[in-house]
């Protein structure tokens, strides 16, 4: 059984210009939000042993097989108000062979009227159980939803380039972007067109997520379309589905201090560290300080994760990662790709356990770090925490799903986890909005929030008639004269901090 590595993106990353995710309808239509990729889409009923032979075979702190039955029987029976006999986990302990293990769980599924296709409350509780006793949880996900997010982990995503919603007078799905110079936009295709077919099948009152499956394909394939613009006849187009890039980070235009360079990061994916080199290269030469904020940035695997770390720092000893073979140690070898300026990196701790490791490995080789208070935590759901752990996707047995666990930890270049308690960095004063609707709205604009927005330009300070102040997303290409209000006064506070250390 072959391990991928992969952070699972959640639908609402995708959206990117991509057609592979969360939609969101704004101003003068139904509001409706849907997610294309099931957060945990699961099979964790129906596939049973291979989800628990999984954990067994791969989880860096595998809980004991026995106890994983017992949490599947007893997500059953929470799903279902049945009680489980009173003797079952002491009949449970009891059994070593693992054949009779699988045995009892089926004659129980049975017995609780668990016989056809779980229904989506089962799963659930059985997710949940999972999640509380394998450390770092559980995550099941369909094949073909897999697939999407290597390709966007590798940024060679396959589509027509678009991000879509759904029409509320036509029941259709509609196109909101149409990617500059992708597929779609090559066809002739335009934002506010209106999907009337896909090859054929009818697009009325059919969930954006089916559409979007019918939408994908691979590279090079064509899909039929028929679309209807605003005022006009529907007529038939002819799209040829390719690789459709998309930014991972991207540089903030702003005119108040000509040394520094503020630059965004979004999420860790195999361009990552090319994007940087290009946007590195074109600084003005004025510019010797380069502001890396990660406070939203979303996982990646553990290469893309090394390769950021080996751009930032020269040669020498990062930290280790730990598995269940052993621990190997993470070197930097490239060099830097900052040419001789001097890197800085803002984080939010608790928001993502491979920054707060990076956060923590930059600045014990001597680069500044600042960090916020407010640790934004997407899934609530309790889980029992691996620190620092590296999640990589096992293939189920029959190829229909991956099962995403935590196979690894990072260590720091002392070889000790950290201490998540005692985050590092200086802490910032008001570098992000204070109040919790204003750090949703944020986190949402900039692609972190429970329901997904892709946004590759900046952010603007809109004051609001209240007095109060809330964040709007900028059309494609809108370049600001300078940093919005927040961004400047993360980049005061920075270097007022640098400028003092400088000075001593």
């Amino acid at each position: 059984m072959r391990i991928h590595y992969g952070s699972f993106v959640r639908a609402g990353f995708c959206a990117a210009l991509l057609v592979a995710a969360q939609v969101d309808v704004v101003c003068g239509q139904d509001a409706v939000s849907a997610d294309a990729v099931p957060p945990e889409a699961s099979a964790a009923v129906d596939s049973t042993r291979d989800v628990i032979e999984a954990i067994i075979k791969h989880h860096l702190e595998p809980p004991a097989r026995q106890q994983l039955i017992l949490e599947v029987l007893r997500g059953i029976a929470d799903a279902t108000s049945q009680q489980l006999p009173g003797d079952l986990s002491a009949q449970i302990s009891g059994i070593s062979d693992i054949d009779a293990l699988y045995s009892l769980l089926n004659e129980e599924k049975d017995r609780l009227g668990l016989k056809g296709q779980p229904n989506e409350k089962v799963e659930k509780a059985v997710q949940q159980r999972l999640n509380r006793v394998v450390p770092g949880g559980v995550q099941i996900v369909p094949t073909r939803d897999y697939v999407v997010n290597e390709q966007l982990a590798a940024n060679r995503y396959v589509g027509i380039g678009v991000r879509v919603s759904m029409d509320g007078t036509s029941q259709r799905m509609q196109l909101m972007e149409v990617v500059e110079d992708g597929p779609a936009e090559t066809t002739g295709l335009k934002a506010g067109d209106v999907i009337e077919s896909v090859d054929a099948k009818d697009t009325f009152k059919v969930s954006i997520d089916e559409v979007i499956q019918w939408l994908r394909g691979p590279e090079e394939s064509v899909v039929k379309l028929t679309v209807r613009s605003p005022r006009a006849e529907a007529r038939e187009v002819e799209v040829v589905r390719g690789v459709v890039p998309f930014e991972t980070l991207h540089l903030i235009p702003q005119s108040d201090n000509a040394a520094v360079a503020l630059i965004r990061l979004d999420r860790l994916s195999a361009s990552t560290v090319h994007e940087l080199r290009k946007i590195v290269g074109e600084l003005p030469e004025a510019v010797s300080t380069v502001i890396l904020d990660l406070r939203f940035c979303t996982d990646g695997s553990l290469h893309h994760l090394h390769l950021l770390a080996d751009a930032l720092l020269e040669d020498g000893h990062l930290g280790d990662v730990e598995t269940r073979s052993g621990v190997r140690p993470l070197n930097t070898e490239a060099g830097t790709v900052l040419e001789g300026r001097k890197p800085v990196l803002v984080y939010q701790p608790g928001h993502s356990e491979q920054v707060d490791w990076l956060a923590t490995v930059v600045q014990e080789k001597g680069v500044a770090v600042f960090r916020g208070e407010f640790a934004f935590r997407e899934n609530p759901e309790e889980r029992k925490a691996v620190s620092q752990s590296i999640v990589e996707f096992v293939p189920s047995s029959d190829g229909t799903h991956y099962i995403g666990l935590a196979t690894a930890r990072l260590l720091t270049s002392d070889g000790k986890p950290l201490d998540r308690e005692k985050p590092v960095g200086i802490l910032l004063e008001r570098a992000v909005p204070a109040d919790l609707a204003a750090i949703r709205s944020w986190s949402d604009l900039i692609g972190v929030g429970r329901e997904m927005k892709s946004l590759q330009s900046p952010l603007a300070v809109v004051t609001n008639r209240d007095g109060t102040q809330s964040f709007q997303s900028l059309p494609r290409g809108f370049q600001l004269p300078k940093a919005s209000a927040t961004d400047k006064t993360l980049i005061d506070q920075i270097m007022l901090h640098v400028n003092t250390v400088n000075k001593e």
